[in-house]
């Protein structure tokens, strides 16, 4: 009888191994052979992770070799490969999803925050929108908002509803998103900056120029404007040391 009682007590798993239910302590349970520290396990799209700490089947310290990320998982998502690494870059290469409370999805409909910061990161990182929008070659996110968690902080306390996120307005010529650079704008008013002639020109000494108003930039510099022109538009290699960068 003995035996019968500890046999409703314990689970026998696939590999052999014995895991006693969570009702007795855990200095009488048995791990199992797949879960014990150090144990590698690979998941289905976010590398491969490695045991920590088993406590239980409901409870088991994880870390994840790419990123060094620890989180809390079960078992049985830990072998069908279902926990997900939250500092695992998912969006162009760099954004990560992070630890906090926003989601990228209410009812399989994405959110308002999660739409605009993964096409502030595409138009930075995603090589075929900078085919069709070269002046953002050379633009980026800061390190912070490649974590959504923090982009969604900022962005609920400075968005506007119908409003979109600019990075000029607030500081012309500005090649980076970030707290300081950004804003939320009228369509009108971004379309007007984003409308605007942008040209980046490189003197013989290396030091680079970016340009949004080239009446402005020929005037400032005693330039040509017709010359500074031809080379903006290619038909003119150099003008006064000035070629296209």
């Amino acid at each position: 009888m003995r035996l019968g009682l500890a046999a409703e007590h314990c689970d026998t798993l696939h590999n052999g191994a014995t895991h006693y239910s969570d009702s007795q302590s855990e200095t009488n349970m048995n791990i199992p052979l797949d879960m014990v520290e150090n144990t590698i396990h690979k998941t289905k799209n976010n590398g491969s992770l490695r045991i920590k700490h088993y406590k239980g089947k409901y409870d088991v310290d994880v870390v994840f070799i790419d990123t060094g990320f620890v989180r809390n998982a079960e078992s049985s998502a830990i072998r069908n490969g279902s926990v997900k690494d939250l500092m695992k870059p998912s969006v162009c290469g760099v954004g990560y999803f992070g630890v906090g409370d926003y989601k990228a999805q209410i009812n399989k409909v994405k959110t308002k925050e999660y739409d605009v910061w993964s096409a502030m990161l595409k138009r930075c990182y995603s090589e075929t929108s900078k085919k069709y929008n070269p002046s953002y070659s050379n633009v980026s996110v800061c390190d912070e908002w490649h974590n959504f968690q923090v982009f969604c902080a900022w962005f609920n306390d400075n968005y506007i509803d119908g409003y979109c996120l600019d990075k000029d307005i607030l500081s012309t010529g500005a090649r980076q998103y970030n707290k300081n650079n950004c804003s939320f704008v009228t369509h009108s008013d971004n379309n007007i900056k984003a409308n605007a002639k942008y040209f980046r020109f490189k003197w013989v000494n290396g030091y680079v120029a970016e340009v949004y108003n080239l009446t402005e930039f020929c005037r400032e510099n005693k330039l040509s404007q017709q010359c500074m022109s031809g080379v903006a538009h290619k038909k003119q290699n150099m003008h006064r040391g000035w070629s296209l960068a």
